[in-house]
């Protein structure tokens, strides 16, 4: 695996530093949205609308390069186009008029095939019937897509309708290669031009909007205060609570030492009878390896008559020889 390394400081201050140039540099700066992003299509905007420039990159840093909120801003009211940035939006720095920008980008749209994980437009059904567009050989595949497809004599056919997807639900990567391979663009790659700042000289900027969108809330320093005061609010209630309980969790912690002081005490009262069986045990083995001990001894004093007699008769054989 590659490893990427991380934009750091730097580069979010050359876009900080960008930005901030185009607003010096150029008369109109517009905030549009974009649908369906393809970079080969957005390329083909950026060569057509030279000498203007399309700016992308985190919102966040764009936000803070215009300013968000009236003390910050870099210019007069530019923090207005600030507090909309978010989502799939960039910035158009140009000198051309409102008019001609407006009609330009209301007429554009672009088709392109549809991606995994996008939302469905329309229901696609595929009827029954041969497609003698494909060849055999592209049979298999389809078939590991999920198509329910087969082979009359040598050309693919479906054996019955197939929906491929259905409207609001997101397409599968499956789905979205069926689409792709029956040649069917649901993707709408579109940019809409949402409100303008404009550069009035000594006036300063004037905003101007065509859609509506939600602004983004800046933290002021009362916000932070107030939130400072709620948690401060929040720590004495909890105090509070705590005092109250306080002679609850006495009462239930002094149950809980009596309960385990009681099971102490039976601990050592079982193990003491333990010890006074286990001794008492010990005394009567002794006493009954001791009679053992004696019985033996008894035993080994008296010598055993047969090993006696075998040996006077092995004497008197051996005298006989000896004769």
């Amino acid at each position: 695996m590659t490893q990427v390394k991380k934009k750091g400081r730097d580069s979010k201050n050359k876009l900080i530093e960008e930005a901030r140039s185009l607003c010096d540099k150029f008369a109109h700066v517009y905030l549009l949205s974009v649908q369906n992003f393809r970079t080969e299509k957005m390329q083909e905007i950026r060569e057509e609308w030279k000498p203007s420039r399309f700016l992308f990159g985190k919102t966040t840093v764009l936000a803070l390069a215009l300013g968000k909120s009236p003390e910050t801003e870099y210019k007069k009211n530019l923090y207005e186009i600030s507090s909309r940035l978010a989502g799939n939006s960039c910035l158009l720095f140009t000198d051309e008029p409102q008019d001609k920008v407006l009609t330009w980008f209301d007429s554009y749209t672009s088709l392109d095939y549809a991606r995994g994980g996008d939302p469905a437009p329309e229901t696609i059904t595929l009827d029954a019937g041969p497609y003698k567009q494909f060849s055999h050989s592209i049979e298999p595949h389809m078939r590991s897509l999920g198509l329910p497809t087969s082979l009359e004599r040598g050309v693919v056919t479906l054996i019955k309708d197939h929906t491929v997807c259905t409207e609001g639900k997101p397409l599968t990567s499956e789905e979205a290669s069926i689409l792709k391979l029956f040649g069917i663009q649901l993707a709408e790659f579109k940019l809409t031009v949402d409100c303008v700042w404009s550069n009035d000289g000594k006036n300063g900027g004037r905003f101007e909007e065509f859609v509506q969108r939600p602004k983004r809330k800046a933290k002021s320093s009362e916000s932070v205060k107030i939130g400072k005061r709620k948690q401060r609010d929040e720590n004495d209630d909890d105090e509070m609570e705590m005092d109250v309980d306080a002679p609850q969790m006495k009462k239930k912690g002094a149950a809980q030492k009596k309960k385990k002081a009681t099971k102490t005490k039976t601990k050592k009262k079982n193990q003491d009878d333990m010890g006074s069986d286990g001794e008492g045990k010990d005394d009567d083995e002794k006493e009954s390896n001791e009679d053992g001990q004696g019985d033996t001894l008894v035993k080994s004093s008296s010598p055993p008559k047969k090993a006696g007699a075998k040996k006077k008769k092995g004497k008197g054989k051996g005298s006989k020889k000896g004769k």
